[in-house]
């Protein structure tokens, strides 16, 4: 698994403006036409020292008609009083999608990464819930050789204190859960790379590679002997 050690700590999110003294401020400085604006807090890369950018979706048609419209400190300045507010794109009524995407540290490590955000503002009800939103993290290592992340399908999870601030944490150190079920003569494996939050990994590529950089598992039987060989295949 050592191809995978840049995963370790690679990005991770965080919902709600308030664990941010700057974010706060801009927040409330922001004059939302949504009565419930949601607030993300992206925490770029690894460690105590990362850097952070903030992100509000709001709603131009009014509450509950869907957050068509964000703005992000996309120059990680702090400050939204510099930015834009961008409407984003709308698919077939069901949901927004915004891009953000910036360049910043990767923890201790010597050399530059590029983090995108791609949030879905989703119009209709999901799972019962109206407004909800899901978000997908990639992430490009540049130096030497270019590795490419994507994180997908996080479980959403509010912030009791603040029903309009959804928690998000992605690219904590990663692990490969593995099912094997026998049926009869056969055996069927399932396997998926998570980090500790529950978001799976969708894909891990090398620019010195074609195609996908996945594990090879190897499944033993009781004595020994092989029942199973293959490179995991991303779903």
């Amino acid at each position: 698994m050592r191809r995978f050690a840049h995963l370790f700590m690679a990005l991770s999110i965080v919902v709600g403006g308030l664990a941010w003294t700057a974010g706060a401020v801009e927040i409330a400085r922001y004059h939302a036409r949504s009565e419930h604006p949601k607030q993300i807090l992206a925490k770029l890369g690894p460690g105590k020292d990362a850097r952070e950018m903030l992100v509000i979706l709001d709603e131009s048609k009014g509450t509950g008609k869907g957050y068509d419209l964000a703005i992000a400190d996309t120059n990680l300045n702090g400050k939204l009083s510099d930015e834009k507010i961008v409407k984003g794109k709308e698919y077939r009524g069901s949901y927004y999608e915004h891009e953000f995407k910036v360049v910043a540290p990767f923890g201790n490590v010597d050399r530059k990464a590029e983090y995108s955000l791609t949030v879905l503002a989703w119009v209709a009800k999901v799972n019962g819930v109206q407004g909800a939103v899901s978000v997908h993290g990639y992430l490009t290592l540049h130096g030497g050789e270019t590795w490419s992340y994507m994180f997908i399908n996080g479980p959403e999870k509010k912030d009791p204190k603040n029903p309009d601030t959804v928690l998000y944490s992605l690219g904590t150190p990663v692990s490969l859960d593995v099912k094997a079920t026998a049926k009869g003569k056969d055996l069927a494996v399932s396997a998926a790379i998570k980090d500790e939050a529950g978001q799976t990994l969708r894909f891990a590529r090398n620019s010195a590679r074609s195609g996908d950089v996945a594990p090879h598992l190897t499944v033993k039987g009781p004595s020994g002997e092989t029942v199973f060989d293959k490179d995991m295949e991303y779903g």
